[in-house]
């Protein structure tokens, strides 16, 4: 394995992973009970994976082969063999790579991996899912070009692709996994349409996506947990400003005084970060080196100081305290940032 990795004193974390960190996923990937994290490296080609160690405030590190240009990366257990996998997201490639782990926290690449998904013009981001409820994880990526979302089905011989999902105008950049009574959907942006909707590939592929509401521009989309209720609710970034909605028996409904503006969001991501049981809501700027958090109804809580474009955004609980740590990746730097929830000074 790599070399332990001592995180600074204090409420921030910094770790050394490789070049323009691009996606953040944490999991415990080595069956300890502890969180570790797995970031994607746009220009190392390589994934990092930090396993958190016996000692608090240490990881260790270990870099691995992912494809060109990791731009986004989710886990799930993909071969069900109890532990956390990961796969990647090529960009300027419609290829997916494939990472499965050997149950300690070492990952190798998957029989077959990358995986062709013939998405035009390339891959943005990916969602993870059993989106056909037949008990293995598949894998969904969006294919602008074509106005579809393209599957990769799971199955005990790995992945095969699957005839692409109408998606509506554009689906465009970061998709998302939807959990709901019945299954899991995949949430879909569409810039063009100016739309947030939903696909149900286990139902009928071919009709068109359900609305959850209209944002103009939206380009990145998260499920998350705003009210407590255990249904997943929706965020979205869009023109100038991030968008909420909350699940309803009928359908999604938006939160009052929404959308929150800001100047160029780029990223979004979700937990709850003050233990009350609903998430709050992170977002990172293009042009700005500050973590703005809104609470789960929408109202800003503050900022936190990180690095120049926070565009790699991840929060969970890393030290079992029950209240959610921020994870950031510096666009700048070979480092990402870790803000423990109990010492963030908000300003």
């Amino acid at each position: 394995m790599g070399d332990p990795v001592l995180a600074e004193p204090g409420g921030i974390q910094n770790l050394p992973v490789g070049e323009r960190p691009r996606g953040i996923s944490i999991d415990d990937f080595n069956n300890d009970g502890r969180m570790d994290i797995a970031v994607a490296n746009a220009d190392s080609d390589t994934v990092t994976i930090l396993l958190q160690g016996d000692d608090s405030g240490q990881f260790i590190r270990q870099d691995y082969d992912a494809g060109n240009e990791p731009s986004d990366i989710e886990t799930g257990d993909f071969d069900r063999d109890g532990d956390m996998d990961a796969a990647i997201a090529n960009h300027e490639t419609s290829s997916v790579t494939v990472l499965l782990n050997d149950g300690v926290g070492r990952f190798s690449p998957a029989p077959g991996s990358p995986y062709e998904t013939e998405a035009e013009p390339h891959l943005h981001g990916l969602a993870v899912g059993d989106f056909d409820d037949d008990g293995w994880l598949d894998i969904a990526a969006d294919s602008s070009d074509t106005d579809a979302v393209v599957m990769l089905r799971g199955s005990s011989e790995g992945f095969t692709l699957v005839d692409p999902l109408v998606a509506g105008r554009f689906p465009y950049y970061r998709i998302d996994s939807l959990p709901t009574a019945s299954g899991s959907d995949i949430l879909v942006p569409s810039p063009r349409a100016h739309r947030v909707s939903r696909i149900a590939p286990r139902q009928v592929t071919a009709q068109q996506p359900a609305l959850i509401g209209d944002a103009e521009g939206a380009m990145m989309v998260i499920s998350a947990n705003l009210n407590g209720d255990d249904r997943a609710d929706v965020v979205a970034v869009m023109n100038g400003a991030v968008i909420m909605w909350a699940a309803e028996d009928s359908g999604f409904s938006v939160l009052p005084d929404m959308p929150v503006p800001f100047d160029t969001p780029t990223e979004i991501a979700a937990g709850d970060i003050d233990g009350d049981g609903r998430d709050e809501v992170v977002v990172g700027l293009w042009d700005d080196d500050r973590i703005h958090i809104l609470s789960s109804e929408g109202t800003s809580l503050g900022a936190v100081r990180a690095c120049y474009r926070p565009a790699a955004l991840a929060v969970a609980d890393l030290n079992g305290d029950a209240r959610a740590e921020i994870a950031a990746g510096c666009w700048n730097d070979e480092k990402i940032m870790i803000f423990d929830a109990a010492d963030i000074l908000l300003d």
